[in-house]
């Protein structure tokens, strides 16, 4: 499955999850404000890489009137609580496309009049996306995109919880757990499984992991992302007495959760970009028929958040 696919299928509105449950806000919500102001060319709206729909809740608080599409390559889906808000009004007329390649847009020459663009672009391959991107704006139109910064809070969070996994403590403390479940599935009684030498031997080790990872609980000094993996896989001793095909389901999925997000951080360091990286994102909207474009760097008491940028068509 693709990693993002897990994600957006858990229902979050934002590619940051808890951090932002109600929409992007803050600074990226500002920048876009601003921008949607001077920019009085948002009737139809193109998000691309948009995820669950990252920018539907911002166009609802902004009052925007627009027939907004969006566009990804993983699965998604509106979230309940922003579908909630969309049955009260009939401003903005939603549709969203998943697993669509944003390099090759499924729509005629100048559809949209704005193209936008928060923390996905970037994880395509810009010398595709932005030519398509051009491709179906009006002559007009204007591209409005926050992108990843090398040096932002996001990338340096990534990169310590890429740091953070190992790997072969996940492989081993799930190994803990089949042998666990293979035991009960042989003992036929949960209650006898303490009786068990192997599945004690087993427990142990997993009370062992618990002690490592759990017991620190300092923001700034934890393992932030075993302990996410450690309290989840524990959860397994909720579901033991379901029997052994529930008990392997639950470890398969908690892996396949652990290696999805292990790769989510990984792309984001990877398509974070230096000066050099958005100086090569400029030039290819320049060839691909936009005028100068204003970069700036978005940022929070001192904090990067990432690159904002916006690039109108040249007539």
């Amino acid at each position: 499955m693709n990693p993002w696919s897990e994600f957006w299928q858990q229902g979050h509105p934002t590619t940051f999850g808890e951090y932002f449950k109600e929409g992007y806000q803050g600074p990226i919500k500002n920048w876009f404000e601003k921008q949607f102001s001077v920019n009085q060319r948002s009737e139809t709206l193109l998000e691309l890489a948009c995820g669950n729909g990252a920018l539907i809740p911002m166009c609802l608080d902004l009052g925007l009137t627009t027939n907004y599409q969006g566009v990804d390559l993983a699965a998604v889906a509106i979230p309940q609580a922003v579908q909630a808000r969309l049955n009260q009004t009939d401003s903005l007329q939603v549709t969203l496309m998943g697993e669509t390649s944003i390099e090759a847009l499924p729509f005629s020459d100048g559809s949209f009049s704005v193209a936008c663009s928060v923390f996905g672009i970037e994880y395509s391959n810009i010398e595709k996306t932005i030519p398509e991107m051009s491709r179906v704006l009006t002559t007009s139109g204007v591209y409005l995109g926050v992108i990843h910064h090398i040096d932002s809070v996001v990338s340096q969070m990534s990169g310590r919880a890429v740091n953070e996994y190992n790997m072969s403590e996940v492989r081993d403390f799930l190994e803990q757990l089949q042998i666990i479940a293979h035991q009960a599935k042989v003992a036929g009684d949960l209650r006898v499984l303490s009786r068990n030498p192997k599945a004690e031997k087993a427990r142990k080790k997993l009370n062992q992991y618990a002690e490592k990872y759990l017991s620190n609980t300092d923001l700034s000094t934890a393992n932030a992302s075993m302990f996410e993996f450690v309290t989840r896989g524990l959860q397994f001793f909720k579901i033991l007495d379901q029997g052994p095909k529930v008990a392997n389901r639950f470890i398969k999925r908690v892996y396949e959760e652990t290696l999805a997000t292990r790769e989510r951080h990984m792309q984001m360091c990877s398509v974070a970009m230096p000066q050099d990286g958005i100086d090569r994102f400029v030039e290819i909207l320049s060839k691909a028929g936009f005028g100068s474009a204003d970069v700036s760097i978005l940022s929070d008491d001192k904090t990067i958040i990432g690159w904002a940028v916006c690039a109108h068509k040249s007539t």
